[in-house]
Parts: C-alpha cells; structure tokens; sequence
C-alpha cells in the first residue's frame, strides 16, 4: 500500500511539473484570416485582429493567467474604441475616430514571424507593414512598421504584449504633422468597473493636468491600474521605453464613465512634425496579472522589463 501511495505521489509530481513547464515555454503564434493569435502551450494570451476591421487593426482580446479577458472593444457608448489600439492625427485626417472623414491604416502584409524561447521571458512575435491612408488623398500619409510581440513571463506569473511602432514619412517633399486630442496615443480600453473599485498608480503624482471631470495627463515612465471587476481582480503595468519619442509618455487616464489608458505625446498641444524621409518611434509594454499588485511590486517589474526587450 505505501509503495501504491509513493507511486501514485511520485506520478502527480510529475505530471504537474510537466504542465508547468509546458505554461512556462512553448510559446507559439497561429493565424487565421482574420486574427493572429499568441499562445502559451494551450492558453491564449492574446488576439490581434488585422482584418475585417474598417479603420485600424488592433488587439481584440488580451487575458491574465487564469483567462480572464480584460478589453472591451467597440462599446456601445464609443464605437470607436477597439481593445488596444494605436491612433494619432495627421495633418487635418484624424485616425482615431470612425466616419467616412476618417483615415484608415491599411494592412498590407506580415513578415518576419518569430518565436524567441530559451530567455527569462519567451515571446512569438510578427512584424506587420501598414499605410495610413486619408479618403482625400492617394498617397499615404505615413508608413508604419508594427512589431507585437507576446509571451508568459514566468518569474512575474503574468501576461505581455510588447508593442512597437515605427512612423515613416514617406513624403521626399512635405512635413507630416502629427496632432489630436489629448488622449490620442497608444490606448487601451478596460472592462467598465465601478470607479471605487478602480486605481491608477504612477511613479510621479503631482503636477497632474486636470483636463475635465476624472480625465488627467501626467508624465511617468510607467502607469499601472489596478480593477477589481465582477468578474475578478487584474493589475496591468504599461512601460514606456527611453527609445520612444519624447519619452517619457504623457498619460491619460479615466476612470467614468469608462476605463481608459493611452500612452500620449502630448500631441494636443505640441504639434509633432516628422520630415520628408524620417521616421518617429513609439515602444511600449503592456504587463497584465491576476489580482492586485502593490507599488513596490509594480516599480520593480517595471524596472526588470527594460531588460527584457
């Protein structure tokens, strides 16, 4: 009987060593003709939805651990808005919203998909090519080079996407002006949470901007918010990375009637221009957990993912 019970001890060991080491690597990365999804093992870490979207491609679904997915994409009261998504101004055609005045970002192809294992955080990754195209002109207006890539970082027990865009003026003449309200940027849209059960945490939090009701700007290196939903507790760390133009990010955040994010540039009130033939660089990381982390936590994180990519 106690050889039975060690046997069957010895097995349950096994197996769940097994399952964790499957969890752990084993990133991979499929594709069907709408979504491009990154996995780890069996579990799915994210959805990217590149076509059959009239204006933008974006991230559709983004989950913590345990699978519980966290971005609300085109919502009744702001249509609009799509799960993480990346949108600006240029010159006088706005990409952020959607009407027949709109600008559109056009997919045109996928190269260079990778999987990246044997490191402290594995990642599948694609780099993808957009126009963005105004309906007034035929020419692009800016060129994109989108790189997502997206892992299980083991030591952290949580989920990541790095995002990193590359804007292009592919004008050899005209200065592409890039604009917009003071929340266009790099955004992401949070499950609709009572604000009592809603917090942002920044490293820096005076000199905050007020802009109206609970819409605020700052500058940190990073924002984190921290939701206790109905349907169970997340944290989600954003990075900005020195790389990126006029780091550090200027952050928008709200809480109601919604949750939103963005990773500005404080482009609603200083115009960014990039010349005939140059390029601009926006890098971020977007690091999600189950249940609350503290501050401490969420620095020390912030400080090791610099490393990492």
């Amino acid at each position: 009987m106690k050889k039975c019970s060690f046997f069957i001890f010895f097995v349950v060991i096994f197996i769940c060593v097994s399952l964790t080491n499957v969890f752990a690597g084993n990133v991979n990365i499929s594709m069907n003709n709408e979504f491009l999804s990154f996995f780890c093992g069996s579990r799915k870490i994210a959805d990217y939805r590149y076509t059959q979207v009239p204006f933008k491609p974006y991230v559709k679904n983004f989950y913590t651990p345990s699978g519980l997915q966290v971005l609300e994409d085109a919502p009744h009261d702001h249509l609009h808005h799509h799960g993480l998504m990346f949108a600006i101004a240029v010159d006088d055609t706005n990409y952020w919203e959607e009407s027949n005045k709109s600008g559109s970002q056009i997919h045109k192809n996928f190269f260079n998909l990778n999987i990246k294992e044997g490191t402290t955080l594995p990642t599948s990754s694609f780099i993808e090519e957009l126009d963005w195209k105004s309906p007034n002109i035929s020419v692009p207006q800016l060129m994109e080079t989108r790189k997502i890539s997206s892992g299980y970082w083991e030591q952290e027990n949580a989920n990541v996407i790095f995002w990193e865009t590359q804007l292009k003026n592919p004008s050899d003449m005209n200065v592409a002006k890039l604009s917009g309200h003071h929340y266009f940027g790099l955004g992401i849209r949070l499950l609709t949470t009572p604000l009592e059960n809603v917090e942002i945490i920044t490293p820096v939090e005076e000199d905050m901007e007020n802009v109206r009701g609970d819409e605020y700007l700052r500058n940190s290196p990073w924002c984190a918010v921290i939701v206790k939903n109905e349907m169970g507790t997340f944290t989600l760390l954003i990075v900005d990375f020195p790389e990126s133009v006029r780091f550090p990010a200027r952050w928008f955040t709200m809480r109601v009637p919604f949750i939103y994010v963005s990773a500005t540039r404080n482009l609603w009130k200083e115009v960014l221009e990039i010349q005939p033939g140059a390029t601009v660089l926006w890098r971020n990381v977007f690091i999600l957990w189950d249940g609350e982390k503290t501050r401490e936590s969420l620095e020390k994180a912030a400080n090791e993912v610099s490393n990492l990519w």
